[in-house]
């Protein structure tokens, strides 16, 4: 969680003050955001092996030369690295759809670096997170969209640039504060 919420933070704090440099930079800094990840997920699947390994109890007949390297492989792809995978492949797939539509649009859906930042932040929060985000978003863009309506008296179209990173930031505290470890979350993970 700590993660994901400084990695959302930084990017709210690039999106609000350096906008230009974002805009420049969206892709390298979206590649960026998947090499940490990556390389937490690597320290976590390290410190797995290492914590069975040391086990005093059953968890080090799990590895070899008890077991083979297979168990702990398919643990560590199970329970560690599938959310960001599956995650990666659902941002890849926005990214690419949201990019697609705009241009048959004629870019009147969202700006240029928006669909990456929409991208970054359906990554950062994992699976099942992604179903809690899209949810929120959803909610909070219909409420803001009720909320001009009533205020102004007819509909506007809404910008979700600055959506994207503070609703992701909102699902990652939610999810690890009041939805994890429920049956809906159960259901959802993997």
């Amino acid at each position: 969680m700590w993660l994901s919420v400084t990695i959302v933070v930084v990017l709210i704090g690039v999106q609000l003050f350096l906008r230009s440099f974002l805009a420049r930079n969206v892709k390298k800094i979206f590649w960026v955001v998947v090499g940490i990840v990556v390389l937490f997920l690597a320290y976590e699947t390290l410190a797995h092996y290492s914590v069975w390994l040391n086990d005093e109890g059953v968890a080090r007949f799990l590895l070899p030369p008890y077991q083979g390297i297979e168990y702990f492989a398919f643990f560590a792809l199970m329970r560690i690295w599938i959310p960001y995978i599956a995650s990666l492949a659902l941002s890849f797939l926005f990214w690419w759809g949201a990019k697609r539509y705009n241009i048959a649009h004629g870019g009147q859906f969202f700006e240029t670096e928006e669909y990456v930042l929409g991208a970054m932040a359906l990554f950062v929060v994992g699976w099942p997170g992604v179903v809690i985000y899209t949810v929120l978003l959803l909610i909070f863009f219909f409420g803001m969209s009720l909320m001009t309506f009533f205020m102004k008296g007819k509909l506007y179209k809404l910008s979700t640039y600055y959506f994207w990173l503070p609703v992701s930031l909102f699902a990652i505290l939610m999810n690890e504060l009041v939805i994890e470890g429920t049956g809906l979350w159960n259901l959802l993970k993997f």
